[in-house]
């Protein structure tokens, strides 16, 4: 009868562990736990004021309120759909996600929105501190974080790391007096960063971009190249707090109505660091 469970409970063990890599992957990268299985993507948080927004017609008054960036939306989609789909790779995990479902949702950081969420659960948060104030929070008043924002010679916003490595680093083009600043095509940076908030016991992840379509182009790197981090972590190449500096050249500030995510190119990889090394790579790729 003992050996019967025995043999019983080593099957069980046995069809999990073979079975559910990848959703025990996932939930190691993002900090998803038995008790803690929330996971908030947070996008800027846009206030449409008086006169209000255009729309297809002629309107007396148009929208006014809270908005988010369609682009940083389709990144956060991205992001949840990939890691939702992660363990479904077999029967048996979808049959564990039904009893241990992992909740991602999708909503616009707002300090009211701070203030109630507290600690619960993994934060993913996109945008910088301009529309989004958790990002001022975890990314430009903590001097944990990896990088700051810093004004170039031409007046642009751009990103260099805190502690004085490589300060040489490309920076947007300021349009000209004639110019549209969305016709303008231009190196866009873009930071991937993970950080542990000991404070409330969990992972932030923070995709702050030059512009919008740096930002998405961030959340689709993560999506992509979340398992190949994962691994530099578990075989001890990488920290795991960490940041990814990205490059995407030559880009438009933002997708037009015509694009979308499959439109952002892939970027070239400028550095990555952890809390003990910082790393150029070859041709700007990690693998």
């Amino acid at each position: 009868m003992i050996s019967a469970w025995l043999v019983s409970i080593l099957t069980i063990v046995s069809w999990y562990v073979w079975y559910t890599p990848d959703r025990r992957r996932r939930d190691r990268f993002f900090g998803i736990t038995r008790r803690q299985r929330n996971l908030h993507i947070l996008c800027s948080f846009l206030r449409i004021g008086s006169g209000g927004a255009s729309g297809t017609e002629r309107l007396r008054v148009g929208f006014t309120g809270p908005a988010i960036i369609r682009s940083e939306y389709l990144g956060a989609h991205l992001l949840r759909v990939t890691l939702e789909n992660a363990p479904r790779r077999s029967r048996v995990a979808n049959v564990l996600n039904r009893f241990r479902p992992l909740t991602i949702d999708i909503d616009a950081a707002s300090q009211a929105l701070e203030a109630t969420r507290g600690g619960e659960g993994t934060l993913v948060l996109m945008g910088s501190r301009v529309y989004n104030s958790l990002t001022r929070k975890y990314f430009d008043d903590n001097d944990r974080s990896f990088f700051q924002w810093v004004r170039s010679a031409n007046g642009e916003r751009t990103l260099q790391p805190r502690r004085g490595q490589d300060q040489n680093l490309p920076v947007r083009r300021a349009p000209l007096a004639d110019e549209d600043p969305s016709s303008v095509r231009s190196t866009q940076l873009a930071v991937l960063e993970r950080l542990w908030d000991s404070e409330h016991e969990r992972y932030v992840f923070l995709l702050v971009g030059v512009g919008a379509l740096a930002t998405t182009g961030a959340a689709k790197y993560l999506a992509e190249n979340w398992r190949m981090l994962d691994r530099k972590i578990r075989k001890g190449r990488l920290g795991r707090e960490f940041a990814i500096l990205l490059n995407f050249a030559e880009c438009l500030a933002d997708l037009t109505l015509e694009e979308d995510i499959s439109d952002i190119p892939k970027p070239t990889v400028l550095c990555i660091t952890d809390r003990t090394t910082y790393t150029v790579p070859v041709g700007g790729i990690l693998t």
